[in-house]
């Protein structure tokens, strides 16, 4: 099963040295769930973006680009169960600056 880790911001710009220190932890976190194959990718988001709530609406302010609201990136996880893809998101390194939403991806096949 597929589940994307949404990263969400706590509100609160993390200082230089929260973000090196939480990125050193990161990068092997990846690497050790790339090698067991249920890190399938992530990224971080642009501070910014576009909500379409209708066609030809487009809203670029809003309160969804607040910091307290912001996505700030994801990460997608394959596993064989929900409370693998829980398990490996409750030890992300991301959760020392961030909440994560754990969804699992419906199977269209």
């Amino acid at each position: 099963m597929e589940s994307i880790l949404l990263v969400k911001s706590k509100g609160k710009q993390p200082s230089p040295e929260e973000m090196q220190q939480m990125l050193g932890n990161y990068v092997p976190w990846m690497q050790k769930h790339s090698a067991n194959g249920n890190y399938l990718g992530g990224s971080p988001f642009q501070p910014n973006g576009v909500r379409i709530k209708n066609s030809g609406s487009h809203e670029t302010d809003g309160d969804f680009l607040k910091l307290e609201n912001l996505i700030t990136g994801y990460i997608h996880l394959k596993t064989t169960t929900f409370d693998e893809a829980l398990q490996i998101a409750d030890d992300c390194p991301l959760l020392q600056c961030n909440e994560i939403e754990v969804r699992p991806v419906l199977d269209m096949k």
